[in-house]
C-alpha cells in the first residue's frame, strides 16, 4: 500500500462523495490540503 499524506487522504475521501465546494481559511496549516486538491483536481 503506498503511503499518502493526510491531505491526499482528504482529497481521496471527498472525491468519492461528489463534493462540489470546500470552504477553508487560507493559512500555513491548510496549504498541504490546497496542494493536494490541486494535484487531485481531475479525480474530484
Amino acid at each position: 500500500m503506498p503511503k499518502m499524506s493526510g491531505a491526499q487522504a482528504l482529497v481521496r475521501q471527498l472525491g468519492g462523495k461528489e463534493v462540489k465546494t470546500v470552504f477553508a481559511l487560507p493559512g500555513v496549516q491548510i496549504m498541504a490540503a490546497f496542494d493536494a486538491f490541486y494535484e487531485g483536481r481531475d479525480d474530484i
